[in-house]
């Protein structure tokens, strides 16, 4: 069973591998309806489903283009035009949207394979592309990491075709000019997407500048601009029609990064190394150890990729503020490097018993990963607290979602200290209410409401999924946010 299984995959590797993936990507978005970070939210989700419901024009910061809400709500508009209007079907099924189009990542990764791999190699390299566990929570997602991950690994594509000598590829008999502008296009893209990976663009423009020979050289630099161009004319258009000044949110983007990060780190400060450990824990922690040397060797080979890699590292090393989420777009390189890496040792028993493990390992992980669910406790408390009757007070509620607690509902008091609540609360009516909160109230905090008039018994508690619980653990300072948050149910107190 298992050799006929084997050559059917064998025989139709990518069909297969893009099967796993829909089916993994699916019910990965049918589990989420969470926002991956707080600025995909306040960026992506809450502008989109506002232009979708309301049909307000989006609202974001002048860094950001409105290009990605406006996407965001057509991709839950074919849901909406057939009645409905619940926030979590919504998103989840832009999110389902959006993991259909990252497949064509594993399109992108199933060539550069037939170019830099073997057969068996290729096969395995796509498959894992597909089955990678941690990939759903970016594929499946309103970060703008996804889109420049895919265009990131679409460039390489052309990059290995432009320049097949430096990677070992049977040259074409003239030069593909073309594939330096499609190179330059994607790279370009995936910029447009996440400003900070501008430095590559520059650095694969010098890397290009060295290793072309003499009498392509210019034309393969032209081609390369011409592709970036191409992405600058979309851009300065979409500024243009949102009435912006040409590359004003580039700039936007700078002048606040600048201020933000390095003049006066008001976002905090982590460990200059932060990157280089999450390499090093590539593609799986525990099991990493053993494909360090075998990615390195195949590091050393292919020059452009190490070039997009370090520049990278660098440049975002250099920034005192970082986040893990920030390394996505350039993971097909790690990609490529272990799959090379693999095939160069894949006579040793050691690295053969490694990548089995690794396989098992990843296997293992797919469904828990899945299933995970962004920030579950801060919005399926909202979608509940949206739904209550009566009077509802929202009390300190950083994971507050308003998109999912309804638009078109009646606003809830915000509070952030007692002293506001106790007020909020001597202002009401006798009768029952709900607070929604972050966390819990202490005893001494109910004692004090029950002064104020209002005695308060938990009623519901939403809690993170199971991994979100193992990312507070691990970083709290970055991922408290994430933690529970809790319905009471309030009644005054009955006298005599």
């Amino acid at each position: 069973m298992t050799q006929r299984i084997s050559a059917i995959f064998n025989r139709h590797p990518l069909a297969i591998s893009l099967v796993i993936a829909f089916i993994i990507r699916a019910i990965a978005a049918w589990r989420n309806y969470g926002p991956f970070a707080v600025d995909d939210y306040q960026n992506v989700i809450e502008p989109a489903m506002r232009f979708l419901i309301l049909g307000t024009k989006p609202e974001i910061p002048t860094l950001r283009f409105e290009l990605l809400p406006y996407a965001f709500a057509w991709f839950m508009k074919p849901l909406y035009l057939l009645g409905v209007k619940r926030a979590d079907f919504l998103v989840s099924f832009a999110y389902f949207i959006m993991g259909v189009i990252s497949l064509t990542q594993i399109v992108a990764m199933h060539r550069i394979g037939s170019l830099l791999l073997d057969e068996t190699w290729r096969n395995a390299m796509t498959l894992f592309s597909a089955i990678w566990a941690i990939a759903p929570i970016f594929t499946n997602s309103a970060d703008i990491a996804g889109p420049s991950y895919i265009l990131l690994t679409f460039c390489i594509l052309h990059l290995i075709r432009a320049t097949p000598e430096k990677f070992a590829v049977s040259a074409p008999a003239s030069p593909a000019f073309k594939e330096f502008l499609w190179c330059g296009f994607y790279l370009s893209a995936a910029i447009f997407f996440r400003f900070s990976l501008a430095p590559l663009y520059f650095a694969l423009g010098a890397w290009i500048l060295i290793v072309v020979g003499r009498g392509a050289k210019l034309r393969a630099l032209l081609f390369f601009a011409l592709g970036g161009l191409i992405t600058a004319v979309i851009m300065v258009t979409l500024e243009l029609l949102n009435k912006k000044l040409p590359f004003s949110t580039a700039i936007e983007f700078i002048k606040y990064n600048l201020g933000a990060h390095i003049q006066t780190q008001s976002y905090g400060s982590m460990p200059w190394h932060l990157y280089l450990v999450i390499f090093m824990l590539f593609p799986l922690p525990l099991l990493s150890f053993f494909f360090w040397y075998p990615m390195f060797t195949a590091a050393r080979r292919y020059s452009a990729l190490t070039t997009l890699l370090l520049t990278f590292l660098v440049s975002h090393s250099l920034i005192a503020f970082k986040l893990e989420r920030y390394v996505i777009p350039v993971m097909p390189i790690m990609l490529i490097f272990l799959f090379a890496g693999i095939q160069q040792f894949s006579d040793r028993p050691w690295l053969r018993w490694s990548y089995r493990f690794l396989v098992a390992l990843n296997v293992l992980m797919i469904l828990p990963v899945a299933l995970t669910m962004q920030q579950r406790a801060g919005v399926d408390g909202a979608i509940h607290a949206g739904r209550l009757d009566g009077i509802r007070i929202a009390h300190r509620i950083d994971p507050w979602r308003w998109a999912y607690y309804g638009f078109n509902r009646r606003n809830p008091i915000f509070t952030s200290t007692m002293e506001d609540l106790v007020g909020a609360i001597k202002g009401q009516q006798d009768g029952e209410l709900h607070i929604f909160r972050f966390m819990y109230f202490s005893q001494a905090e109910l004692a004090q409401l029950e002064s104020a008039g209002m005695r308060c018994r938990l009623w519901k508690v939403f809690r993170p999924d199971f991994l979100e619980r193992v990312s507070i653990r691990l970083n709290p300072a970055m991922n408290g946010r994430r933690n529970d948050t809790t319905i009471y149910s309030c009644q005054t107190p009955k006298i005599g």
